[in-house]
């Protein structure tokens, strides 16, 4: 029984690995020539779009112009979705008024939009339209909006009040007391869960008057 030569067998090998590497290169190469280029990811899209609309007479050689030059514009400063106007909408040659008129009464009804793929559930909105206007759109959470001083179902107060009085034996000092022999205290404070508070507060000490001069009121006070 006759042997190959192990030297002859290697290249072989090799050979037969190479061959079949270029054969699966080939045949993805021929499955994705079938399939149709995806426009969300390719800037074909809206090239293709200006061109036809030019063949056709529905855009002039200027506005063919324009309309590539406010991709190339939007392609760097993307169209939000939650913030875009009307009239920024008007300037996207592929809009009609009743899709533009749809988009705003959407995105009005719900509030916002939360992702791009949603515009699908937008009346008059295509998958083909979406897919053109996807690389000049972004979708931007909108911040929440919270009140000033919060859910006042979640805010916590406290107030407190302290009240004294001592007898004019009680003070070491023999001088006479500037004011009355009681003392109070009032304090008030106020915090929310979104980290505002507030604090006040007011003093009046043991023989402090409640009137001295022009002033009246407290002897001190906190804020």
């Amino acid at each position: 029984m006759s042997t190959m030569n192990p030297h002859v067998i290697t290249p072989f090998i090799r050979s037969s690995v190479v061959l079949l590497l270029l054969g699966l290169s080939a045949l993805l190469s021929s499955l994705q020539a079938q399939t149709p280029t995806d426009s969300l990811h390719s800037d074909g899209g809206w090239e293709a779009f200006i061109e036809s609309q030019l063949q056709v007479g529905l855009l002039t050689e200027e506005e063919a112009h324009e309309a590539a030059a406010l991709y190339d514009a939007l392609r760097r400063a993307p169209l939000d979705i939650n913030s875009v106007r009307e009239e920024e909408l008007r300037r996207l040659p592929m809009l009609s008024d009743y899709q533009i008129y749809q988009f705003v009464r959407y995105r009005t009804d719900h509030q916002a939009f939360h992702e791009l793929s949603e515009l699908k559930l937008v009346p008059g909105w295509s998958l083909s339209l979406i897919a053109l206007l996807r690389p000049v759109m972004v979708c931007r959470p909108i911040a929440e909006e919270r009140p000033l001083l919060g859910n006042t179902l979640e805010a916590t107060h406290e107030a407190r009040i302290f009240y004294g009085k001592r007898s004019s034996t009680d003070f070491a000092s023999k001088k006479p007391l500037l004011g009355s022999e009681d003392a109070l205290r009032l304090s008030y404070s106020y915090a929310t869960p979104h980290s505002l508070s507030l604090f006040i507060a007011g003093e009046k000490d043991y023989g402090e008057p409640w009137r001295r001069g022009a002033h009246r009121g407290f002897d001190a006070y906190s804020l």
